[in-house]
């Protein structure tokens, strides 16, 4: 294990025994009450401290006890429940209800009747809009196509737009308050930074949602090179509210954890800071551009299921079927830094993973079942070759397989809207 890491779990026994000496021990309350680091950090932490005797087994064994609680959803019916479910692949979270309320009380502080505020990636504050709030006022950029086009038609008078943030870095638009959610890796961080400090307007304000101190190691000095570039970029830092932000634990990370054996854990427990700058002056540094993974795959989606197949370059029918690659086919992980994920070519909304050789094969059997046709048909269109009944078989099963991966992730997307 390098430095870093041994740094950073010594850390999160630090937080835990302290939280266990205020009286803090409830497994739920003491992720709640940690600067955003992973439940199954946490647990390990716990464990851990529990062997040496640093803490009460107690401690751990009513963790073990709340992990295995099969989670019961509030019905709750919220607007949320109209935007697509996030993908893995976009590394996209989306504040909750509480945050939205925090950020815009700080918007409402520093706002003047003609100010306009652009939205870099935080879709939900256009959702939860407060009533001394007009839609006219805001703009959100995102690059998601299918969230932009339903947040057109959920509010109509904001200004949309879709665009890939991280490549595609030239708007006209001006704003005073720009309010930034970003992938959370320093590349999407200062891409971000870049753009915002050239359509902000003098003297603006960034809002800005950066990872909590227990996020991962080394985010300190990630956090001490952010700021420079800020400062590079004419953006003053003002204040930092630390761990104030919680996000919505999306559909991909509970399977993620639930692989693990974390079944239960609180929604919001991942945190951000939300750090305020001022702009001061306009950006000096030239364009700052990630490179684009997202093309290289393609997206179906099935009764709301996102499922995206990675290119591919197969001239005939190729075996479509899905190949395993983990255990129970999710991915126990959201961690770009996870080496599975390079051999990954189908990769679903809810985190299920598989290799593929007739990449071109299955993506055609999707859109088939997208269309209502018969995929045997559609694949023998698409190649220009007729089907023998063993590869008319094969198509069939991974059809079949595919669905129930679908009726599955159905109910993860449900019970995940119940929860907000």
């Amino acid at each position: 294990m390098e430095q870093a890491s041994k740094e950073y779990y010594r850390m999160i026994d630090k937080w835990i025994i302290e939280l266990i000496r205020k009286g803090i021990s409830e497994f739920n309350d003491i992720i709640l009450s940690l600067p955003g680091v992973y439940p199954k950090d946490a647990l390990n932490s716990i464990a851990r401290l529990s062997t040496i005797g640093k803490i009460p087994k107690l401690v751990l064994d009513k963790a073990n006890a709340y992990i295995r609680q099969p989670i019961e959803p509030r019905l709750n019916k919220t607007t949320l429940q109209t935007l697509p479910v996030p993908h893995p692949l976009d590394y996209s979270w989306r504040f909750s209800r509480n945050s939205v309320n925090y950020i815009l009380e700080i918007c409402e502080e520093l706002k003047s009747s003609k100010d306009k505020i652009i939205l870099l990636g935080a879709p939900t504050i256009l959702l939860y809009l407060k009533d001394n709030f007009s839609e006219e006022d805001f703009v959100l950029i995102d690059s998601d196509p299918l969230l932009t086009r339903k947040i057109t038609t959920l509010r109509p008078k904001a200004r949309i737009l879709c665009h890939n943030l991280s490549i595609d870095n030239c708007f006209s638009t001006q704003g005073d308050i720009i309010i930034v959610d970003s992938p959370w890796y320093p590349e999407y961080m200062y891409s971000f930074l870049c753009i915002t400090s050239k359509i902000i307007n003098n003297g603006g304000i960034v809002l800005l949602s950066f990872p909590a101190e227990g996020t991962r190691p080394n985010i300190k000095q990630e956090w001490d090179k952010t700021l420079n570039w800020a400062n590079n970029l004419g953006l003053n830092l003002v204040d930092i509210k630390k761990s104030e932000l919680s996000y919505i634990s999306p559909p991909f990370e509970r399977n993620a954890l639930s692989a693990v054996g974390i079944k239960n854990v609180p929604i919001e427990w991942r945190k951000s800071n939300l750090v305020i700058f001022r702009s001061s002056r306009k950006n000096v540094i030239s364009d700052y551009r990630v490179p684009e993974h997202r093309n290289n795959w393609c997206e179906q989606i099935i009764g709301g299921v996102r499922i995206r197949v990675r290119v591919g370059s197969e001239t005939k029918f190729t075996d479509p079927s899905l190949n395993s690659l983990v255990t129970g086919d999710i991915l126990p992980s959201v961690s770009r830094r996870d080496p599975r994920r390079r051999n990954v070519d189908i990769w679903t909304s809810g985190n299920r993973v598989f290799s593929c050789k007739g990449k071109s094969t299955l993506l055609n059997i999707l859109k088939s079942i997208v269309q209502e046709q018969p995929p045997c048909q559609a694949i023998e269109k698409y190649f220009k070759s007729k089907l023998n009944y063993k590869e008319k078989a094969i198509i069939e099963a991974t059809k079949n397989r595919i669905m129930k991966i679908v009726q599955i992730e159905r109910i993860d997307i449900s019970k995940y809207y119940q929860e907000q």
